[in-house]
């Protein structure tokens, strides 16, 4: 099962056989009783067939944060059927992906899937010299969370103390260390946290630990 990157392009193919007159490419969200789109291409014998699904897909894929840290994916069944004139099948093919809010670059390639030649993995950035080396950086005194993609594609958080310095590798979420790096913050306050949805569709802690200061300025006419 691939875990899709869904704010890329993500193209379903299939060769038409040689009696071939149209396809249709059905898309399931979340295991639905029937699909929710049906497109249909009309082709000419043998030619290869591509459908665009991403952007249909993450309709379904609302990502919201209340302060509860939520593994949300879709689950997608695409199945692409190739027909004759009289509404015959040839042949099909059915997909079976888990769509990710996330994206890939020409590094990637296309049909990108979260980028990780290996499972589980975390869901966050590496060093860039060092693709097994991973650093976050947190106040003392400060718990948090960490995102991973399990053997089976889906999405989850792992949470760390508030003393912790460090979550040692696990067969269950991230197959290397992640160094805490603690800040002392007492300088310019607590802290200030952003939670974002990072490249990888999972929902990401970035503190900022420098001065905030907002000003405003006035006149009279």
């Amino acid at each position: 099962m691939s875990a899709i990157a869904l704010r890329s392009p993500q193209y379903k193919t299939i060769t038409a056989g040689a009696n071939a007159a149209y396809t249709t490419c059905s898309i399931t969200i979340d295991g639905a009783g029937s699909p929710q789109y049906v497109l249909r291409k009309n082709t000419s014998p043998s030619a290869t067939v591509l459908f665009e699904i991403s952007e249909l897909c993450r309709d379904y894929l609302d990502i919201t944060f209340n302060g509860t840290y939520t593994a949300k994916t879709i689950t997608i069944s695409t199945v692409v059927n190739a027909y004759t004139s009289a509404d015959a099948l040839i042949n099909g093919t059915t997909f079976t992906d888990i769509g990710y809010d996330a994206y890939g670059t020409f590094m990637e390639g296309s049909n990108p899937v979260v980028p990780f030649s290996n499972r589980p993995r975390w869901l966050l950035n590496t060093d860039p010299n060092s693709l097994d080396v991973y650093y976050i950086y947190v106040p003392n005194n400060t718990a948090g969370v960490l995102p991973y993609i399990a053997v089976n594609a889906t999405m989850g958080y792992v949470g760390y103390g508030a003393s912790q310095t460090s979550i040692s590798a696990s067969s269950n979420y991230g197959q290397y260390l992640v160094n805490i790096i603690r800040v002392d913050c007492t300088k310019y306050g607590d802290g200030h946290k952003v939670t974002f949805v990072n490249k990888f569709g999972a929902l990401q802690d970035i503190w900022f630990f420098l001065k905030s200061q907002n000003t405003t300025n006035k006149k009279q006419d």
